[in-house]
């Protein structure tokens, strides 16, 4: 390998300048001679980059030359890349092969401490070629500068790096050349030996980096390798100088060899995404490697949030998806402005192109976790479809406000852009301490009319813990906004320190199976009473809330179980479902329990409530029926509930319900059904409050007075009683209200002890609500 020219005439120390080694000159020289033979005997001639660059005719690896550019920098040594009519070229050197030693005549126009010198060729900008510059006269100051052809002014520095000393230069020739902002002596200004040795030397000397086979190798195209061994770093990678760009380098690490390695290929312009880096070959050319590979590690972007998302990003740059991999590690998430109130963690944008050909995979390695580092964030949005994200472990890390997971819109309040998100996987999960588990909703309808759709997404497994809400299927923006649906759950843990386990606000067709819902008994926000499984009947934009299926789930330690608004919904073969934990204010379509006898609380229109195998006194009787480990329905769709034994429960009178009575002493209440008749029977005894006051009993539900008739004196409807007064046995007729049966004495009541007694029977149609 050939010496660089920077090292061949290295400064040295100031007291002792350094000799370049003549053999190393001339293996320099040898080189660069080589590629002027090259370049003359079979090269082309432009007087201008752009002419060169409008002919592609050439064929793949022919040489040219541009020369007398007015640009500086565009001069130099280009080779063609790609076959004849196709390809681009690409520059080997900016100064023409050649000319390394250029003439520069200080004419006088300046000062002797400010000198204007003009050159007959165009100047490197990178500092290749050698400069003779004539001076007019003796400088007489410190410091010297020197502008060439009208350009920037350089500071004229000595070979060890000094300013020269006031009359230090003196009229005649120098030699130097660019260095950045300074015009670099190749010798001391006081050592004339040295200024002739190395001028000898540079008449031989053209500049070059590598040896006369990588040179010949460039020019005939043969520099398509992998860089072996890699580099270390990215920063490493960064300082290499070749002679001509390589296609490939690659990396042992990011920034360090502990972090992800990579391949990055050469590439045309600067890559939009962040994995990439430029190196400056020896010619002064800026060139711009990227990452290629669609399988990346997220490490290789550095650490953290933004890293990840920078590697999200390159997948979403190069539109062919791929997969994200996130090495074990805590990755500090930051919060990032969004188009609604919350912020975003890490962002996988939307795109206007459903494609399962472009899906992203985000995998997790065992022991990689998201943590947050602001409040009201959300960690991972998800706003494209087809998107899979393996084995999550996402952690609020004492923030508030934080949201896990959410397939949801970059903007969650916009309406006026239709956008969706379907088909998006979430595998194995593991979410702590959020306010919300996974949020899922759609964006806006719109003009058309046109839904947005939120539909197909899963969670498979995993566990959503000390999560104040677990999974939250959220209205969308506008009115008649589509809901989230045809989704669902299968095998997921919801519980821990929660207020609600899947709350269905904007939900349909979704199945949730195999769900635990355990200790959900926390709080009162979002909802006053702590609920495992919510539906609601309506969505609030206005959308059906229809046919979600909750299939085999398993209850346990919470405060209500189900709370159910739309008839539609299904309950299949819950496990340890309590009747007692249940509200519906309407009835489930289906609803099965594997493991129990149903008695659930239902209130259907404000009317009947039926908990724990009693009725709730004043309140229309529905009539319902448990059979077996379920609910009935007969063939027009009304609901039957009876209790295990098939006996109506007990409907129990008190001095709360019956009037003129101190105390009731024996009592038996109950339902039986008779034929198509539903019956209430009761008979007690009591002590009455005056012995010749009416005793008025309120009903459990309205009474039917269709089904009774009057008699022939009174317009009102009757009951057949039996009742004791105390003192004989006697049959009366009870006077029949809307919602009382008043019963008056035989002749007078006992007032002094519970001697008293009435039997009787109201009759309800079994339908009839």
């Amino acid at each position: 390998m050939v010496e660089l020219a920077n090292s061949i005439w290295a400064d040295g120390p100031a007291n002792s300048p350094s000799e370049p080694p003549k053999y190393q000159i001339r293996q320099w020289g040898t080189w660069v001679e080589s590629l002027v033979n090259l370049a003359f005997s079979s090269g082309k001639g432009y007087t201008t980059r752009a002419a060169l660059y409008a002919n592609l005719v050439p064929a793949a690896n022919d040489i040219a030359i541009v020369s007398g550019d007015p640009t500086s920098g565009n001069d130099g040594l280009y080779m063609k890349v790609g076959a004849t009519t196709t390809g681009s070229w690409t520059q080997l050197t900016d100064f023409v092969p050649g000319t390394q030693i250029v003439h520069a005549v200080d004419a006088g126009a300046g000062t002797p401490n400010a000198i204007v010198a003009t050159t007959n060729l165009a100047l490197s900008g990178s500092g290749a070629q050698l400069v003779r510059l004539d001076i007019f006269e003796p400088s007489t100051g410190s410091p010297v500068t020197v502008a060439f052809n009208g350009g920037s002014v350089l500071t004229i520095k000595t070979a060890a790096g000094n300013d020269p000393a006031a009359g230090g230069l003196t009229a005649g020739p120098l030699l130097g050349f660019v260095s950045g902002s300074t015009f670099r002596l190749l010798s001391d200004q006081a050592s004339a030996a040295i200024v002739a040795a190395a001028e000898a030397a540079l008449v031989l000397s053209e500049a070059a980096r590598d040896d006369a086979e990588s040179a010949a190798n460039a020019a005939t195209g043969a520099m398509t390798t992998v860089i072996d061994p890699q580099f270390e770093t990215v920063a490493i990678a960064e300082t290499y100088e070749p002679v001509v760009a390589p296609t490939w380098i690659r990396t042992a690490g990011r920034d360090s060899v502990e972090s992800g390695g990579a391949t990055y290929k050469l590439e045309a312009s600067e890559p939009a995404h962040e994995g990439k880096f430029p190196i400056t070959t020896f010619g002064g050319i800026l060139k711009w490697y990227g990452i290629t590979k669609t399988e990346l590690d997220a490490s290789s972007f550095g650490f953290g949030g933004q890293a990840i998302q920078d590697a999200i990003n390159c997948l979403v740059d190069k539109n062919k998806g791929g997969e994200v991999t996130i090495p074990a590690g805590d990755w500090l998430v930051d919060g990032q402005l969004s188009g609604d109130s919350k912020l975003t963690g890490i962002l996988v944008p939307y795109s206007t192109q459903i494609d399962p050909e472009k899906r992203i995979a985000i995998r997790f390695s065992r022991g990689a976790v998201l943590k947050a580092n602001d409040n009201d964030m959300i960690m991972l949005r998800v706003s494209d479809s087809f998107i899979d994200v393996h084995n999550p472990i996402i952690d609020a890390n004492g923030h508030t406000g934080v949201w896990g997971s959410a397939v949801v819109p970059e903007d969650m309040d916009q309406t006026t852009t239709r956008v969706d998100q379907s088909y998006v996987n979430i595998h194995n999960p593991f979410i702590l301490e959020c306010v919300e588990g996974v949020v899922y909703q759609a964006g806006p309808r719109v003009a058309g009319p046109q839904d947005s759709a939120c539909f197909y997404n899963w969670v498979h497994g995993g566990h959503i813990f000390n999560c104040t809400r677990g999974i939250w299927r959220k209205a969308g923006p506008n009115a008649n906004a589509a809901t989230v649906n045809a989704g669902g759950t299968i095998g997921v843990r919801i519980g821990g320190i929660c207020n609600t386990g899947i709350d269905n606000e904007a939900a349909s067709g979704n199945s949730d199976i195999a769900t635990g819902l355990e200790s959900i008994n926390d709080g009162t926000s979002p909802h006053a009473t702590p609920t495992a499984y919510r539906v609601i009947q309506t969505a609030s934009t206005g959308a059906d809330n229809n046919d979600n299926v909750l299939s085999q789930p398993r209850f346990e330690s919470n405060t209500r179980d189900i709370e159910n608004a739309n008839s539609t919904t299904m309950i299949v073969d819950a496990k340890n479902l309590s009747g007692t934990k249940c509200l519906f204010t309407a009835l489930p379509k289906a609803i099965s329990s594997s493991s129990a006898v149903l008695a659930p609380q239902i209130s259907m229109g404000g009317g009947l409530q039926y908990q724990n195998n009693a009725y709730i006194a004043g309140l229309p009787l529905a009539i319902l029926r448990v059979v077996g480990r379920g609910i009935e329905l007969d063939s027009t769709d009304v609901f039957k509930i009876y209790d295990k034994g098939h006996e109506w429960a007990a409907f129990a009178l008190t001095t709360s319900n019956v009037t003129n009575v101190d105390s009731i002493g024996t009592m038996l209440s109950k339902y039986q059904r008779t034929g198509g008749f539903v019956e209430w029977h009761f008979r007690f005894r009591f002590d009455a409050t005056v012995n010749n006051v009416d005793v008025v009993i309120n009903l459990p539900r309205a009474a039917e007075t269709a089904l009774y008739t009057t008699t022939a004196s009174i317009l009102a409807m009757h009951v057949p009683l039996f009742i004791h007064d105390g003192v004989s046995d006697v049959a009366r007729w009870g006077v029949l209200g809307a919602t009382t049966l008043t019963v008056s004495p035989g002749a007078t009541w006992n007032a002094s002890s519970s001697t008293n007694e009435i039997h009787g029977c109201i009759r309800y149609r079994e339908q009839g609500v």
